[in-house]
């Protein structure tokens, strides 16, 4: 019974020498395999979006893409991490996300799970030569405060077995805000309602659209109306709506004239606040007496230094 005993002990012993050896086999292989300074060259290194003179809290985006080929073998795979600076100072600034699926780009060396050398495989392995492409778009909005600004935002590569990184690209953003001569106090959205129409109504039966700017000095702007709904030919500042057999007209109050659409009408603004009206009045086509719900839509463009 004693040699039984001790046959199975030293069995389980050898047993287990047998595994540890393999194990130091394996762990041996990985790390002759395995470089721990991560290595790429990668085809575009960098972005530059210079947008000059911009109004301030202006949306604003571009995109950093390429192709990098590994000079190192990953063998638990890869990601990507990104740093942001405004005037050299860290910070989040803009939105960092791929291309391809809306992902956002961890910040500084977060740990990723989906973006990954290897679309969302971030334990993919690569070896020497391999390459795989990068697609990054970048948007924000510009700052508040006038003055020139500089965002330059870092996307780096990680070695997920040595956690070693990679400059992959940058993107540099440089702009000035100023501020515009005027501001729109109105709302973005006017809504004018007719209420219920008789045929008897519609001669003096007219809306007022008031647009409010506030201009911090004197200065020249330029106004267009555009219909969304077809202008009719023959008939200037008039436009159909979505009522068969009746139209829209659009004038200028000040001058009661028409407004001719698409084309710019000139206003001198003065320092303070200054009024924009334009009237809207239904009218019958010829020979026409259409019954039901009717609208009309218009976009007015403003534009001013």
């Amino acid at each position: 019974m004693r040699d039984l005993t001790m046959g199975k002990f030293i069995w389980l012993i050898k047993i287990r020498r047998c595994l540890f050896i393999v194990f130091c086999s394996v762990a041996s292989q990985y790390a002759m395999s395995a470089d721990p300074i991560l290595d790429l060259t990668c085809s575009n290194r960098q972005t530059v979006l210079s947008l000059k003179e911009v109004g301030p809290l202006s949306p604003f985006q571009t995109r950093l893409s390429g192709t990098c080929k590994t000079n190192s073998i990953i063998a638990l795979g890869g990601y990507y991490a990104q740093t942001q600076t405004v005037k050299s100072i860290p910070g989040q600034y803009v939105t960092v996300v791929a291309a391809a699926t809306g992902d956002p780009v961890p910040y500084e060396s977060a740990l990723s799970a989906t973006n990954c050398f290897e679309p969302r495989n971030c334990e993919g392995y690569l070896d020497v030569d391999d390459t795989f492409p990068y697609d990054f778009m970048i948007s924000g909005i510009t700052m508040s405060t006038p003055g020139f600004q500089h965002i330059e935002v870092s996307i780096y590569g990680y070695d997920r077995a040595f956690s070693t990184k990679f400059l992959v690209g940058t993107v540099l953003v440089a702009y000035t805000v100023v501020q515009p001569a005027c501001s729109m106090n109105s709302a973005s959205h006017l809504s004018l309602g007719f209420g219920a129409l008789t045929s008897n109504d519609f001669a003096s039966s007219q809306q007022v659209a008031e647009i409010s700017l506030n201009c911090t000095a004197d200065t020249q702007v330029n106004v267009t109306l555009v219909p969304t709904q077809s202008a009719v030919n023959g008939s200037p500042g008039v436009s159909a709506t979505t009522l068969d057999g009746l139209s829209m007209a659009a004038t200028w109050v000040d001058s009661s004239s028409a407004v001719v659409f698409n084309t710019p009408r000139s206003f001198a603004m003065s320092a303070g606040t200054n009024l924009i009206q334009l009237g809207f009045r239904p009218q019958l086509n010829a020979g026409s007496s259409p019954v039901g719900e009717f609208s009309s839509q218009y976009t007015l463009n403003i534009v001013y230094p």
